[in-house]
């Protein structure tokens, strides 16, 4: 029986995670290249699941932590070409820490 769920993902699919336009970058630009490459609707759908806790994701090379309203955790791993980041998530029931090795 499964009472918790933690979700892994690659690239993130949290709105909350998308890096915002870089100084100089046109907003519309910026939007279209990243509208095929996070999976914003996958998000969507498990942030609908009664049973996630905590959502953590990578690929974005800068980190991210917050609380989405349903409750739900979410964070980003920070490594970076030549900065090699470490989360570490510590779970126990209803209680998630989360530490950074940098």
């Amino acid at each position: 029986n499964v009472d918790d769920i933690l979700v892994f993902t690659h690239v993130p699919i949290l709105k909350e995670c998308i890096i915002p336009a870089p100084p100089g970058q046109r907003q519309h630009e910026w939007d279209m290249s990243n509208c095929y490459f996070f999976n914003l609707s996958l998000g969507e759908k498990i942030k609908k699941i009664k049973k996630v806790r905590m959502i953590v994701s990578g690929h974005i090379h800068r980190y991210v932590q917050g609380i989405l309203s349903t409750g739900i955790q979410y964070a980003t791993c920070g490594s970076d070409y030549q900065r090699p980041e470490l989360l570490v998530i510590d779970y126990l029931k209803n209680n998630i820490n989360i530490k950074r090795i940098a």
